[in-house]
């Protein structure tokens, strides 16, 4: 620590104060008769020294402080408290990770936190305990500790997640080892189990579509086993396997035409087989929704490129959507498709006259533009966009959601998923954007978010177009499916895109959804609403409400709240059943809307209780850290007292007047008292 005493006035006034203390003081000893001379001259001092600190004050003087401090490296331990975990086994976490806090609590700032569905302080405790997100730890992670100056992370888990993306697939944005110990049982006893089950998530109605369900099973070789389709808690199809090995693998197709539109939850269900270990993973749900609303969406293209494919591939697994492919050299004459994507289109004449043709017939567009477009393209789409760049010219930026966006939702997973998904290729110039341009996306170049848009929505004649300033949606889609398996969040993106673009042929002025189609007993169930004015806008000034009927006689009315430009209303925790709901626009031609969810019983984490270590030393592994059984935690300990870390040290400034220092006055106080003590005792007073 070091200090600096600093003035208000020029430094030379303290020679002034040192003078006018020394003056007075000659002024009061000088002529003053003393028969100790020590003593006089003792009280000088002590007079000298008390007038020499009143007038420094009289100066406004103040101290500045310089204190240096040592700050710990942070270990982060995450401790696993969700349902697959006994409670004994959690136990024995915690008291290991008291083991690790004393070890090294001395050389370690360690921080504690309980997670299962999500991330908690170790003094809180964890609501929601049947799901396993461990994913959440390195969101965790790079939200709060990435500028810190952090050791590593310790996890003490069985490796079971089910829910969020696959723990492989995160990395931290600052590099620190990731180390793991490992609990639970890895025993692989006797099961059978549905692992997978996919559909077409929109079927047309009358059309025959597939659900295929993946079955796996252990230690049941030779064991016959039963599988039903169930529709909305009715039998319609069963199939009889028999199971051919130790480890076996069983796909099963189930054909079905249907003929009621709406939401339909299909369920496929095994019946027990005699010598399982767990039925809780013997049933799956999912939901299709059957429309009798075809769409036609028009791909039209510059050039051939893999962003075409992807593209195409997304609409196709929506059985609403009849999708087309045509280049540019053979754009039609006749506009009958709904929406049209126009991607890489250049300035040349030709697609110059045909643009004019969609903006005059009123065809909501979507915009991408590629290496092949020219800036003057923009012009031609009516759009009042001005952008400036060389055809080319391109540059990295990764899509960031912007947060003021709120025509329609951006699901949570989708906008996570987009800090893990490749950069796209954007023109590099100058964006020059309408007044009511909403964007959707920035980009964010390098590490440093911009203010240019990556992706947005303007309308031209009060029909909608969309702007998607790069290419190279193909990598998110792939990127999509190495990490889920399976392309569900951008394919729901595309859709939900080429659904809002198409809202005014649609003409549902009036919508109220779920959340999601299915919630878990454990979630908060909420429902939003959504009014479109004839501008084509959202609103919320007319008030709306809602009926809401389930199991057990539930039965609910509520008025909507509320929230931004749209209606909001939360259920809270429900109990298990089938849920319809019929909301109201109090209009002077009042608007309805019908619709239906589901609530189901929690069993994430009893569905799969066998321990992952496989992962866990993949991803330690990935994170150039070490996996140990939880029994083996003191090699944990001493890999962690071997490793050198470094301190930092941070330096902290204080500044303060010297009148506020007590100790000052007591100073000056303790003087003058000493020279009237003095003076006293010579007969002076």
């Amino acid at each position: 620590m070091n200090f600096e005493i600093i003035t208000v006035a020029p430094l030379y006034f303290i020679l002034v104060c040192i003078l006018a203390a020394a003056l007075f003081t000659w002024l009061l000893y000088n002529r003053a008769a003393f028969e100790n001379k020590k003593e006089k001259y003792a009280m000088g001092i002590l007079r000298f020294l008390g007038l020499f600190f009143v007038f420094v004050l009289l100066l406004s003087p103040f101290v500045k402080l310089k204190v240096h401090h040592e700050i710990k490296p942070e270990l982060l331990v995450f401790t696993d408290v969700s349902n697959s975990l006994d409670s004994v086994e959690i136990r024995n976490n915690e008291k290991r990770v008291e083991a690790i806090q004393e070890a090294l609590g001395n050389k370690l700032n360690i921080k504690n936190f309980y997670f299962a569905g999500d991330i908690q302080n170790h003094t809180d405790s964890v609501l929601d305990k049947d799901a396993t997100q461990l994913s959440a730890v390195f969101d965790y992670t790079n939200d709060y500790f990435e500028g810190g100056n952090t050791a590593g992370i310790v996890i003490l888990s069985d490796g079971i997640y089910n829910r969020g993306m696959n723990p492989l697939y995160k990395s931290l944005n600052k590099k620190n080892p990731v180390y793991f110990l490992g609990s639970g049982d890895t025993t692989m006893h006797p099961d059978i189990w549905i692992s997978q089950v996919n559909a077409n998530s929109t079927v047309f109605l009358g059309n025959e579509f597939t659900i295929n369900a993946n079955l796996r099973s252990s230690g049941l070789k030779g064991k016959n086993a039963a599988v039903n389709l169930l529709e909305n808690g009715k039998v319609i199809q069963s199939k009889n396997i028999t199971i051919g090995d130790d480890i076996y693998f069983a796909n099963l197709e189930f054909n079905l035409r249907p003929n009621t539109p709406g939401t339909q939850r299909y369920t496929i269900q095994i019946n027990a087989v005699a010598g399982e270990h767990n039925l809780f993973n013997n049933s799956k749900n999912i939901f299709v929704k059957i429309t009798d609303t075809r769409r036609k969406i028009c791909i039209c293209y510059h050039a051939p490129h893999p962003d075409i494919g992807a593209l195409y591939r997304s609409l196709e697994e929506f059985g609403q959507y009849e999708i087309v492919r045509i280049p540019a050299a053979n754009l039609p004459n006749h506009l009958d498709a709904d929406v049209y994507v126009l991607h890489g289109f250049s300035a040349n004449a030709q697609e110059q006259k045909w643009i004019d043709q969609l903006i005059s017939s009123k065809k909501p567009i979507w915009n991408i533009l590629t290496a092949q477009s020219e800036s003057a393209f923009c012009n031609y789409t009516e759009a009042g966009i001005d952008l400036r760049f060389q055809s080319g010219n391109l540059t990295d930026a990764q899509a960031v959601a912007d947060k003021n966006f709120s025509d329609f939702l951006l699901d949570d997973e989708f906008v996570q998923s987009l800090k893990n998904w490749p950069p796209l290729k954007v023109p590099f110039g100058k964006y020059d954007l309408p007044r009511l341009f909403k964007t959707v996306f920035i980009q964010k170049i390098g590490a440093v978010e911009s203010s240019f848009p990556l992706m947005g929505y303007t309308s031209v004649n009060g029909i909608r177009q969309s702007w998607l300033f790069g290419e190279g949606l193909w990598r998110w889609r792939m990127s999509d499916m190495q990490i889920h398996g399976q392309a569900d969040i951008f394919d729901a993106w595309v859709a939900k895109n080429i659904q809002y673009l198409s809202t005014d042929a649609i003409r549902e002025k009036f919508r109220v959804f779920a959340e999601a189609t299915q919630f878990s007993q454990e979630e908060n169930a909420i429902i939003f609403g959504e009014y479109l004015e004839e501008g084509m806008t959202f609103s919320n000034q007319p008030d709306a409400e809602i009926k809401i009927t389930g199991p057990n006689g539930y039965n609910r009315n509520s008025p909507f709240a509320r929230s931004g430009n749209r209606y909001r209303l939360e259920l809270g925790k429900l109990p298990e059943g089938d849920y319809q709901f019929s909301a109201k626009l109090a209009l002077k031609n009042p608007i309805q809307y019908q619709g239906k969810f589901v609530v189901l019983p929690t069993h994430l984490e009893l569905e799969n209780t066998r321990a992952d270590f496989d992962l866990m030393r993949k991803i330690a592994a990935r994170n150039k850290g070490k996996f140990f059984p939880a029994s083996q935690y003191e090699k944990l300990i001493a890999e962690l007292k071997s490793t050198n870390h470094k301190s930092m040290i941070s330096e902290e400034v204080k500044a303060m007047e010297f009148i506020r220092l007590k100790w000052v006055f007591a100073l000056i106080l303790i003087l003058f008292s000493a020279e009237w003590f003095l003076r006293k005792r010579a007969g002076s007073y």
